[in-house]
């Protein structure tokens, strides 16, 4: 076990503010916010008291917002040392009423023995040119009290700018490049890292003023403390949260420092979930979650992109992570639609929750508003040559079109299909739907993707879909199965996207269609002419609320000589499944 390990074991871990759907944090049965005079007990071991040691993580003179407001508190971390124990902590600002700390550990932000966090609001501060002076006064067991002091400066008037890039060996230390809001950050070479592997260990980044940015920074996953797999802290996680303004009262009231997570945005994130609930993989605040078992081993660097956008419809929250040395991905690997919109703005936090990670270089830009949201793209093999391409879209801003491209075996060198433009719908916040049929394809394997081009004639590329044309064009062919079959979709549940799986003796017509429980359609995967042998469909539910669903295909055979089904009123086939969405 190395130090950090070691370190973070030893301890009492005891809590943990956990991302969840309701919040920022996953309120447990904790006892209240009188939390005690430290844990620190026993009698010195000889007739001379023992001394008190008061730290502070980040120095006695400490200087926020040079570049902007990242939260609406300036935090003061220390600890608080005796061996004979700590019976009272308190803190005056410039020479006012003494407020008392609580020592940790508690059950949400305080992780070691002695930890405190004082919440400074900025309207009790002095701006520059002034300086606020915080006396901490720790008192024993034995009424003998020690005190000391830090010196709090502000810039009253700095806003942090789009885009930035925060360089962490560029500053004289971490606090002058951002505001470290819970626990102990060193510099690890390049990046920053965090001490005590605990529950959330936050550093903020940015202005509470920001709207709809991206921000990409280089993570690297060292271990995790398997001690986050309990009831309060949930499990380990790791990543970028975004539109964070600063811990509240809401919804958890009366503690010190504050604990409440409302109103906040959203969290990018890898998550050591245990084996029984999903495993390793890619989360947006446990809302939408990454089936395809995309891994991130430890000692690797990679980047994680979190995206915000301010939509008609609500929210728009996106993710994707790449290995350092790879081309960024096209395509998202998450997305979320946030139609109660949490949080209008704030800045990004730097989390790790009960893992032992460094951060690199962090860059955040302005978003331009994503012309499309694509929801669905498929494809369907119609004849020996011909594939029908099917897309939805769940809005579109400055949608001029889309063109159709292919490559052969490989998605690597595409071209344009002649005569695959589709026009758009310009800007729109209704869903739509488009085809387009390539009646040019031969035998093998093609990958198809997307351009969808915008007004100003900029364009955005799709992730390609993989058609196999196989040359079948008889029921005699031995790769034509026997009787028709519609299987069970898979991942079920599922979240966001889900495979069915469906086979056919002969050409027919299909029409395969999800309904709710009161029989609406949600959506229409298939409606057209299908060629015999088997196929399979990719339903995308990113814009489907979570729920039990059913899906039905219908078919019609067009080769007379298949007779009719036993589960059909007439000669063909239908079937129909039950599809469970979870978010």
């Amino acid at each position: 076990m190395n130090r950090r390990n070691a370190f973070a074991v030893s301890a009492i871990a005891v809590g943990v503010l956990l991302l969840s759907p309701g919040g920022f944090a996953q309120q447990q049965s904790v006892q209240g916010p009188s939390v005690n005079a430290t844990g620190l007990k026993g009698a010195p071991t000889s007739s001379t008291e023992a001394q008190t040691t008061l730290t502070f993580f980040y120095g006695k003179r400490q200087t926020f917002r040079s570049m902007g407001i990242p939260q609406r508190w300036a935090n003061v971390l220390g600890n608080v040392h005796n061996p004979s124990g700590v019976s009272s902590l308190t803190y005056s600002l410039n020479g006012g009423s003494s407020k008392t700390l609580n020592i940790g550990p508690d059950t949400r932000r305080l992780f070691n023995v002695g930890d405190f966090n004082i919440d400074l609001s900025w309207p009790q501060l002095l701006p520059l040119p002034d300086s606020n002076f915080v006396v901490v006064t720790a008192t024993d067991t034995h009424a003998n009290t020690q005190k000391d002091t830090v010196v709090v400066r502000y810039y009253a008037n700095a806003q942090w700018p789009i885009p930035t890039t925060v360089v962490w060996n560029a500053s004289p230390d971490i606090i002058s490049a951002a505001q470290v809001v819970d626990g102990q950050w060193v510099r690890d070479g390049s990046g920053v890292r965090n001490i005590d592997i605990g529950y959330d260990r936050l550093v903020a980044i940015g202005d509470t003023t920001w709207t709809d940015f991206e921000v990409a920074v280089p993570i690297t996953i060292h271990s995790m403390n398997a001690d986050g797999y309990n009831p309060t802290s949930g499990r380990p996680v790791v990543g970028v949260f975004v539109r964070w303004l600063g811990h509240t009262d809401d919804p958890v009231s009366g503690w010190q420092p504050k604990s409440g997570w409302n109103p906040s945005g959203a969290l990018g994130m890898y998550a050591f979930n245990a084996p029984s609930d999903g495993g390793e993989r890619l989360e947006i605040w446990q809302t939408v979650v990454d089936g395809s078992g995309k891994k991130i081993p430890f000692g690797q660097t990679t980047f994680f992109k979190m995206r915000v956008e301010s939509q008609l419809q609500g929210d728009f929250y996106a993710l994707r992570v790449w290995p350092q040395g790879e081309s960024e991905p096209l395509v998202w690997d998450l997305t979320y639609l946030d139609q109660t919109r949490r949080a209008h703005r704030g800045s990004v936090l730097l989390l790790a929750h009960y893992v032992d990670a460094t951060f690199g270089d962090v860059e955040v830009i302005h978003t331009t508003p994503l012309p499309v949201q694509l929801t669905q793209f498929t494809g369907l093999v119609l004849s020996k040559n011909q594939v029908r391409l099917s897309w939805r879209t769940l809005g579109e801003i400055s949608n001029y079109g889309f063109e159709v491209e292919r490559a052969p075996r490989e998605p690597n060198v595409f071209g344009l299909i002649p005569g695959s433009f589709i026009a758009g719908h310009g800007t729109t916040i209704q869903p739509h739907e488009y085809t387009f049929t390539d009646s040019s394809a031969v035998s093998g394997v093609w990958y198809y993707r997307l351009r969808q081009i915008d007004l100003d004639g900029s364009s955005t590329y799709h992730e390609p879909i993989r058609i196999s044309l196989n040359g079948v064009t008889s029921a005699g062919d031995a790769q034509v199965p026997a009787t028709f079959a519609m299987h069970q979709n898979f991942p079920n549940p599922f979240n966001p996207v889900t495979t069915i799986r469906f086979e056919l003796p002969a050409t027919s017509f299909v029409r395969l269609t999800v309904y709710d429980m009161l029989g609406r359609t949600v959506a229409t995967l298939i409606n057209a002419t299908a060629l015999a042998g088997p196929h399979e469909v990719t339903f995308d539910a990113a814009g489907v609320a979570s729920g039990t669903y059913i899906y039905q295909m219908q078919v019609r055979p067009l080769d007379s000589a298949i007779g009719r089904d036993s589960r059909s009123g007439a000669g063909g086939f239908v079937d129909t499944k039950r599809l469970v969405i979870i978010k």
